[in-house]
């Protein structure tokens, strides 16, 4: 386990985050529990990465992974936009996302690349097995990453205008699995 130590604004206040590796996470994943994680490759302003905590806290994300280059560090100001967030998801760091991908794929996590020139929409693919959400930089994935998913897919939008931010995808695209979860859990129980 890693610490991330965090010097917020007032002196006296020091915070610790936890921040898990990669290869101890994703050995410690119970595929049978379905996980729902998102992985990004790159990230690089920090208001960004505070509102994907913020979501993926909110929608039960089992793990956020970053590359440990490529990204901005947990700091106060993704602290604080997470609004309590950063305490209720597992944050991951690795040292190479399209490597990682691979493993998790070994792990039977089906991965799916967000790109608004994916094939498919984020509406008609199954997200309610143990699914990776991966995602870009504002230029969309790298193409390694790219070549890596097991399917690229989108969010449906304006052919005129069709770019999102990524925090607003990433909110999108976990509320869409959320909610497949609980119709999916709804139907099992009845």
């Amino acid at each position: 386990r890693m610490w991330c130590v965090v010097f917020l604004n007032k002196p006296e206040t020091i915070r610790k985050i936890r921040v898990k590796e990669g290869y101890d996470f994703l050995y410690n994943l119970m595929p049978s529990e379905n996980p729902l994680l998102c992985a990004f490759d790159g990230i690089y302003d920090p208001q960004n990465l505070g509102n994907i905590v913020r979501s993926a806290a909110s929608l039960e994300v089992d793990g956020i992974i970053l590359p440990r280059d490529r990204s901005c560090s947990i700091n106060e100001t993704v602290i604080r936009i997470a609004k309590g967030g950063i305490n209720h998801v597992n944050i991951v760091r690795v040292t190479n996302i399209p490597r990682y991908i691979e493993e998790m794929k070994k792990k039977n996590i089906f991965c799916f690349g967000m790109d608004e020139n994916g094939t498919r929409s984020v509406w008609n693919v199954d997200l309610t097995g143990s699914v990776c959400l991966v995602f870009g930089r504002e230029d969309g994935l790298r193409r390694l990453t790219r070549e890596r998913c097991d399917e690229v897919i989108k969010i449906p939008t304006s052919q005129s205008f069709p770019s999102l931010n990524v925090a607003t995808s990433v909110a999108i695209a976990l509320y869409e699995a959320r909610r497949q979860r609980m119709a999916h859990n709804k139907s099992h129980s009845a």
